[in-house]
């Protein structure tokens, strides 16, 4: 079996324990999805076939409507509940399953593996990397099911309306994966590099802290505080340099991506 299978195996089996949650999570995120990208059509069909009835047969279709915009609010407003709530609870439990199973790992560790690692970099494992590894497992299959519904089910419909929209919808979504991949390698890479140097922080924390009697004893606070904020110094500049990566990662497809909905509103309404 190949690292890359051997990995998503290990992955997966954290989702067994939390089937139904996950799989009510999932629900809810697809429910949300669906009722936000169905608000454009709704709007469509009051505006070109609702207002174009009646008077007496308008007030009810409109009222009609109304109702079924409240119902989907309140359906919108507990899927965000749950998964705001139980989404998160099951993140935190797998945290904790993770941490449980690298603690057990450790153990089972000889000694010659604690002389080649820093305790830093075991302490950084067990605390930051399974806290962000708990949120990936958790919110990746939520956010690829959110970014097929909009997109794809936003183009397909565009598509069946007008096939030059259509095409132009699909054509902005194959320019945010191609975008958002370059990013991506970047912002792996300095993820990785502040990753190594926090790691390297936590490490000669423990030791200085560990010391700090002899640290005291010959009175090197200062020459010690000088390392420590050059140390900080570098790690900052690290992390400065991954949060403008993704400010423009975000910057640049955010707007796409939160402008779907009333992009296909406005060519919903004035087009077709």
């Amino acid at each position: 079996m190949s690292g890359g299978a051997l990995k998503i195996k290990e992955i997966i089996r954290y989702y067994k324990p939390y089937k139904k949650e996950i799989l009510l999570d999932l629900i809810c995120s697809v429910t949300q999805s669906g009722f936000i990208t169905l608000i454009p059509i709704l709007i469509k069909c009051l505006m070109l076939d609702g207002l174009n009835l009646e008077k007496e047969f308008a007030y009810k279709v409109c009222f009609l409507f109304a109702i079924i915009f409240i119902t989907i609010f309140i359906a919108i407003s507990l899927c965000i509940k749950y998964r705001e709530y139980h989404g998160n609870m099951v993140a935190s439990k797998i945290e904790s399953d993770i941490k449980v199973n690298l603690f057990e790992h450790f153990q089972k560790q000889d000694f010659s593996f604690f002389d080649e690692t820093k305790v830093g970099k075991l302490s950084s494992y067990i605390t930051v990397d399974a806290h962000k590894l708990s949120k990936f497992i958790v919110s990746f299959p939520e956010i690829i099911l959110d970014f097929i519904i909009r997109f794809v089910g936003a183009g397909v419909f565009l598509f069946i309306s007008n096939y030059l929209f259509g095409a132009i919808i699909f054509s902005v979504l194959f320019f945010i994966i191609f975008f958002a991949l370059k990013f991506i390698v970047k912002i792996r890479e300095a993820i990785n590099k502040s990753r190594s140097l926090y790691s390297e922080i936590i490490s000669e924390l423990n030791e200085k802290i560990s010391g700090i009697k002899t640290v005291k004893t010959f009175t090197n606070e200062d020459i010690e505080l000088l390392k420590f904020k050059y140390n900080m110094k570098a790690y900052m500049k690290v992390i400065s340099a991954k949060n403008k990566l993704v400010s423009k990662m975000k910057s640049s497809i955010g707007p796409l991506l939160e402008g779907i909905v009333p992009l296909i509103s406005v060519i919903s309404i004035f087009l077709f």
